[in-house]
């Protein structure tokens, strides 16, 4: 039997808790308002921080994992990309 510790517990509720945030505010985005889909990253991430300000933690989070001190504008562009990607396919 796996022991979980309280980091990656409370990591695990922060995320989904993130992910229940994202898709209440581009349902009611998108369903309820009409709205077009976002298709960028940097659009998408500042809207969400916007409306929910906690999400910045898991957007800064998602950033850093992709190591930008050791990376060049254009992996990170690259990155930035999957991350969006990632995002949205935890969405649906």
């Amino acid at each position: 039997m796996k022991v979980t510790d309280a980091k990656e517990v409370s990591t695990k509720i922060e995320l989904t808790n993130a992910i229940e945030a994202m898709s209440r505010h581009l349902y009611e985005r998108e369903c309820k308002e009409k709205e077009s889909p976002i298709y960028d990253f940097e659009e998408l991430r500042n809207l969400l921080q916007t409306k929910e300000p906690s999400l910045k933690i898991f957007f800064d989070q998602l950033y850093s994992a992709a190591r930008p001190s050791t990376r060049n504008e254009q992996t990170m562009d690259r990155k930035k990309r999957l991350m969006f990607l990632y995002v949205i396919s935890l969405l649906h």
